[in-house]
């Protein structure tokens, strides 16, 4: 009988797709447990998940503090109105100066990932963008609760949604100011 010499497994050369024995030698090396990617570099639908998240990162962090924050003014709205009796108006200050205090430091630190020193100064900028949004969500509960005798609650959760938007708008022009030459 001739001892054939044992082959060894062929290294496809660059751009060159493996032969089936070259392929059926690495998979028995392998534990049978072993992740094993797919020729995209990991899972397709994974992949384009990730790849989604990173790019609207900020975005994306920008809903999750924006409903946390709105979800403090309405409820202290909720609380003042409707538990102590508070004018709407009133309730509605006080629940923004509530929010707005918790939305600083979770924008500043999870959205616009703001790296300079977080000074008064900084802190008085994102206040005063937000006096524009107060503004307009006092004179949007008005013209909803008094002029078209809406639910107080209910105009709440409308102007909200309003109010969202522009806050992002304005926090971008504080935390995403771009550096002076």
């Amino acid at each position: 009988m001739i001892d054939y010499p044992k082959r060894r497994p062929e290294k496809p050369s660059p751009g060159q797709t493996p032969s089936l024995r070259t392929c059926m030698d690495r998979r028995k090396r392998r534990p049978p447990f072993e992740y094993r990617p797919l020729h995209t570099g990991g899972y397709p639908m994974t992949e384009k998940i990730r790849g989604l998240i990173a790019a609207r990162r900020e975005q994306l962090a920008y809903l999750v503090v924006g409903v946390m924050t709105t979800v403090i003014n309405y409820i202290i709205y909720v609380l003042l109105t409707e538990g102590v009796s508070l004018h709407y108006a009133a309730s509605n200050v006080i629940a923004w100066a509530a929010a707005v205090a918790f939305s600083y430091f979770a924008n500043g630190k999870w959205v616009y990932r703001s790296t300079g020193r977080r000074g008064w100064r900084e802190a008085g900028e994102f206040v005063l963008s937000r006096l524009f949004s107060l503004g307009l969500e006092t004179v949007l509960l008005l013209l909803l609760v008094d002029l078209l005798h809406a639910d107080k609650l209910i105009a709440k959760l409308l102007v909200a949604v309003v109010v969202v938007v522009v806050n992002y708008l304005t926090g971008l022009l504080v935390f995403k100011r771009k550096k002076r030459a």
